[in-house]
């Protein structure tokens, strides 16, 4: 069994689960992840039995033997599933979890890879596990489906290419949507919150997000990444109801609508300049065109700049 090491988006969305919940990801589904995919039950194996007996609680003095039922594994996995820790990708024959937090392989490297460019790097490739090759052909099946510390294990351009805007968002998105994210929102967490929202329509996403914004601006939200796992659970089961969003996307409008005039308004300027400069007589001063333009410009109501 690996050990393990929980990123910062892993913590955020245990915060708050029951013991039972946190031992059964920590103790017994994120150990035997495989670290090239994120994928746990393809190599090794696992099965709901297996999972009971690795959070089995021995007894002491003081302390009953619990071991729950297989039912109960079931209902604890969900919780996790609704955290936004886990997405079940079972077969009929085989247990299969996926993690969408997790920090993989891919990750790791992309971080290590610091050397200057043009540096040759002298690393040796690392071996090739044959107990990998199953699940590196599930993950090229199903390519765009798991983010490596919110980043997709291929294809990461979509999920993580962000175009700055003059408003103060950033533009991206997986699949071809385009959503409007909040400022300064890390990379990592922008293509794992796309990852949950894969299966959302595109007005639907944008919705989403900016109930999330709307509400971790009001206040009162301790764990942002637990909170929009549940606003996407809410939005794909038809109970999504946002209090937010409106206030958030008209905000977003009102800046748009802010800048276009702003933009107008320079354009009126910079003609204002051009004409008094072709009607400035020989031997005029520039200086003093410019100061009676600006002065002019701001004898005039906003309105009479054409």
């Amino acid at each position: 069994m690996a050990s393990i090491k929980l990123c910062e988006a892993e913590m955020q969305a245990l915060y708050g689960l029951g013991y039972e919940a946190i031992a059964l990801y920590v103790m017994a589904i994120r150990p035997r992840m495989d670290f090239a995919t994120g994928m746990v039950g393809i190599a090794p194996r696992i099965s709901w039995q297996a999972l009971r007996e690795w959070i089995y609680v021995e007894p002491r003095q003081g302390v009953k033997a619990t071991v729950p039922s297989i039912e109960a594994i079931r209902r604890i996995a969900r919780q996790l599933e609704k955290a936004g820790l886990l997405r079940c990708e079972s077969t009929e024959k085989n247990l299969v979890f996926r993690t969408l937090l997790a920090e993989t392989d891919s990750c790791v490297q992309k971080k290590a890879d610091r050397k200057p460019t043009g540096q040759a790097d002298t690393r040796k490739p690392a071996p090739v596990k044959a107990q990998r090759r199953e699940a590196d052909r599930v993950q090229s099946a199903q390519a765009d489906t798991h983010p490596v510390s919110g980043e997709a294990l291929t294809n990461t351009s979509s999920a993580t290419t962000h175009v700055s805007r003059a408003d103060g968002a950033t533009e991206g998105g997986g699949g071809g949507d385009e959503l409007i994210w909040p400022e300064n929102l890390e990379a990592t967490k922008r293509a794992a919150m796309v990852t949950l929202m894969a299966s959302l329509a595109p007005a639907l996403k944008q919705q989403v997000l900016d109930e999330w914004q709307g509400a971790i601006q009001a206040g009162g939200i301790r764990y942002p990444a637990k909170f929009f796992a549940s606003v996407v659970s809410d939005a794909k089961n038809g109970v999504f109801m946002p209090e937010h969003a409106g206030r958030v996307c008209a905000g977003r409008e009102a800046r748009k609508k802010q800048l276009a005039e702003m933009v107008r308004r320079d354009a009126a300027f910079s003609a204002q300049v051009a004409e008094s400069a072709r009607s400035l007589p020989p031997g005029g001063s520039i200086k003093a065109m410019l100061s009676g333009a600006m002065k002019r410009a701001k004898e005039r109501p906003p309105s009479a700049v054409q």
